[in-house]
Order: structure tokens, then C-alpha cells, then sequence
């Protein structure tokens, strides 16, 4: 499944959210947005967005350029138009997997995979519809980073577990109280960062709401063994 995730920087910046995930899934034309609608992604997006965000984004990285995920989903593209700052299509998710459509422990286990190309030295600013693990970011993120681009923030229609995309101390600290070192062990095994500061606050998060690091490390095995035979098929 891959090397071994680089971690997250210490104090990257936050994620910048528009609407409730609740709210994103009410609209009218979510579904056909979702399936490559532009037209219908632009009437959500104008329902969704937050003109304070979109203002913000445009203050603090005049500079930047929008890296929307794409895919089918139109969504992305059309909060990077909202946006009003350069965007760039030139990147593609390429994986065959639909990562979305996963159970948890698949998709946290999952890394999506780009292709395109990242400018040395330009600040980007990831935009996706919904940010939920976080997988989706980090991926993207480690796709600019290794090519010589920068991240400076990331953007969304909505965050499941608010605009927090770094881990934060707490989720750390409990981390290292109740997820043994033999699981970060054999996290490493499978492509994914083998730290918990490798991992986003709502990946760590997610690892906690087990009982124990067995329980964690069972599921571990047996999503493993499902998602490489999606894979060969």
C-alpha cells in the first residue's frame, strides 16, 4: 500500500468551513452536483458558502492558488470559483477506489492517489466538498509538499468534526494513553504514518472511539485484507 505518510507540520493552519454537513446534504441539487453537475455544484455552493470565509481566504493568502479535489464531484471546482482567487485543474485524483463509499476503517486506511502537476515554491489551498477523516487533504497535502509546493490552508463546504485538520494536543494526549505502540507498528505496515502526529485530529479520533488497541488492531487487520482484495479486483 505504499511508503509511510510524512507527518503533518506543526501548526498547520486550520480549515476554513462554510455550512453544516447537514445542512450541504438538504440542498435540492446535492446529488446531481455530486455527479459531475457544474451548474447544479454552483447553485449549492451559493447556498452554502459563508461570504465572511470566502473574504478571509482572499485577505490572509492573496497569492494562493485553489487546489480543488477532482473527480466526479463538482463540488470542489465550484467553492474554488466561489472563492474568487486562480485555480488550478491541472490535478487529478486517479485511484480506482471510491474511497467515500468505504467503511471507516477501509477508508481511513485508504490513501487516494494524484496525478498532475504542482509549481515549486506556490502556495496552494486544498478545497474539497466535505472534509471528514481528513484522508482525502492529507493525501493531496503530501501529493503539493513532495513536489516542491506549499499547503497554506484548506477549504470546505463542511467539516464533520469542525475546521480542525492538525491533531490537537488533547487528541495526542489521549492517543498516547490508549493506543498501544505495537499498533503504530503495524499502522506502518500499511502505507499509513506509524505516529499519531502523522494523522489528522478526526483520524485519531476515529482510532479512539474503540475500546482497546486489540479491538483497533483486529479491525485493522481484517479492513486491511478487504480493501487489497477491492484493489486486485
Amino acid at each position: 500500500m505504499g511508503m509511510s505518510a510524512p507527518i503533518w507540520d506543526k501548526g498547520f493552519p486550520p480549515g476554513y468551513g462554510n455550512t453544516s454537513i447537514s445542512y450541504l446534504l438538504r440542498c435540492e441539487e446535492f446529488g446531481r452536483a455530486k455527479r459531475g453537475d457544474l451548474s447544479a455544484a454552483r447553485s449549492v455552493a451559493t447556498k452554502c458558502v459563508k461570504l465572511d470565509s470566502l473574504l478571509t481566504l482572499r485577505r490572509l493568502y492573496p497569492d494562493a492558488v485553489l487546489l480543488p479535489v477532482q473527480r466526479e464531484n463538482a463540488l470542489p471546482v465550484a467553492l474554488a470559483q466561489a472563492v474568487g482567487l486562480p485555480v488550478c485543474y491541472d490535478v487529478y485524483r486517479s485511484d480506482a477506489v471510491q474511497r467515500k463509499k468505504l467503511p471507516a476503517m477501509e477508508r481511513f486506511l485508504h490513501r487516494p492517489v494524484f496525478c498532475g502537476s504542482i509549481k515549486q515554491g506556490v502556495s496552494y489551498i486544498i478545497i474539497d466538498d466535505v472534509v471528514t477523516q481528513g484522508g482525502t487533504v492529507t493525501a493531496l497535502r503530501d501529493f503539493v509538499v513532495t513536489r516542491g509546493g506549499k499547503v497554506v490552508a484548506v477549504a470546505a463546504l463542511a467539516f464533520a468534526g469542525g475546521s480542525v485538520i492538525a491533531p490537537a494536543e488533547e487528541t495526542l494526549s489521549r492517543a498516547a494513553l490508549h493506543i498501544s505502540p505495537a499498533f503504530w507498528e503495524k499502522l506502518g505496515v500499511y502505507g499509513i504514518t506509524a505516529q499519531p502526529a502523522g494523522l489528522t485530529d478526526m483520524q485519531l479520533k476515529y482510532l479512539l472511539s474503540f475500546r482497546s488497541s486489540e479491538s483497533i488492531e483486529n479491525k485493522l487487520e481484517e479492513s486491511a485484507a478487504k480493501l487489497s482484495a477491492a484493489y486486485k479486483s
